[in-house]
């Protein structure tokens, strides 16, 4: 579980934010999850804490997944939809 922790740590801290498909919502279209004040840190344990929660199973497609504003933004222009499946404003 530490591998995970450490690993989390390094993507958060790369600038990612953790998506989850269970929390898209019409005001978090894009399932963005928050922990404390999302340091990188606080985004580890939190994720974690969320998987151990599950019975740290297997991940699904769609479960978390962790995500840039810039390649948000890229999928948005590149299929000229948002990626989440609303159209593309302006």
């Amino acid at each position: 579980m530490n591998y995970v922790r450490r690993a989390l740590v390094v993507i958060a801290s790369s600038g990612a934010t953790p998506e989850d498909a269970s929390l898209v919502t019409s005001e978090n279209p894009q399932g963005l999850a928050h922990f404390g004040t999302d340091t990188p840190e606080e985004i580890a344990d939190g994720v974690v804490a969320a998987w151990v929660a599950k019975g740290m199973p297997d991940p699904e497609w769609g479960d978390w997944r962790f995500n840039t504003a810039e390649n948000r933004a890229t999928l948005d222009e590149f299929s000229g939809r948002d990626f989440y499946g609303s159209p593309t404003k302006g």
